[in-house]
């Protein structure tokens, strides 16, 4: 039988750049979340409504929500890769 690791817990901080007075977060997520669990947990704790756009890069594929009229994204939102951490 294949044993697996629980999930862990990380702890990210969450800051907006070229903002004074600085805007940040301090989040837990779990490490079974997904891209685009990551996603929609930022726009709940910034307050945001689906209408700032924003991507993360993970070992040089670019993540994102894709949306009308904006361009797509390489890498799957929705899927956990097998053997890398993908926060």
């Amino acid at each position: 039988m294949l044993e697996s690791n629980p999930p862990v817990t990380y702890q990210l901080k969450i800051v907006l750049v070229g903002i004074s007075p600085m805007i940040w977060r301090r989040i837990k997520v779990s490490s079974n979340s997904t891209i685009a669990d990551l996603h929609y947990i930022i726009q709940i704790v910034m307050g945001w409504k689906e209408e700032h756009l924003h991507q993360f890069l993970i070992h040089g594929v670019h993540y994102g929500i894709n949306y009308p009229g904006t361009g797509g994204f390489m890498g799957n939102v929705y899927k956990i890769q097998d053997g890398v951490s993908m926060l």
